[in-house]
């Protein structure tokens, strides 16, 4: 019988947890599934902004489907939100023929005041303006 050294099985031991542990990075990697695309035949969403009587600036983004709308979603987004709350169902309702116009409120998202509460008047002055602007770039949708 052949008698190993107590040592050099010892590091043989250790070396193998070691190697796997270095391997396991790559072959997990390998399982990895690239990220899903939901595009739906539709272009990505184009940027713009809406500037009300004060001034400001509201950005937003519009996913706009191939044919002229047949309605229009002005999505405003809750509290603690902002217009990318519907980069998800932007491109769905726009293969659907409807578009979707995601702004960022007053106080929320890239505004200048963002984190500032601007008050419930101020919000709804300004979902006001966004209406009338959209119906008037688009009199034959329902918005």
């Amino acid at each position: 019988m052949i008698a190993i050294p107590a040592v050099l099985s010892n590091r043989r031991v250790a070396r193998r947890p070691a190697a796997a542990l270095l391997a396991l990075p790559l072959l997990l990697g390998g399982c990895a599934v690239a990220p899903v695309s939901h595009t739906w035949g539709v272009p990505g969403p184009v940027m713009g902004s809406f500037v009300m009587a004060d001034g400001a600036r509201l950005g937003y983004r519009v996913w706009r489907p191939a044919e002229p709308p047949r309605a229009i979603i002005l999505a405003l987004h809750g509290m603690n939100d902002s217009r990318d709350a519907w980069e998800v169902p932007g491109p769905a309702f726009a293969d659907a023929g409807i578009e979707v116009i995601a702004p960022d409120q007053r106080g929320f998202g890239e505004t200048a005041e963002r984190g500032l509460w601007p008050g419930t008047a101020a919000l709804v002055a300004d979902a006001r303006s966004m209406v009338a602007r959209v119906r008037a770039e688009h009199p034959r949708a329902k918005v």
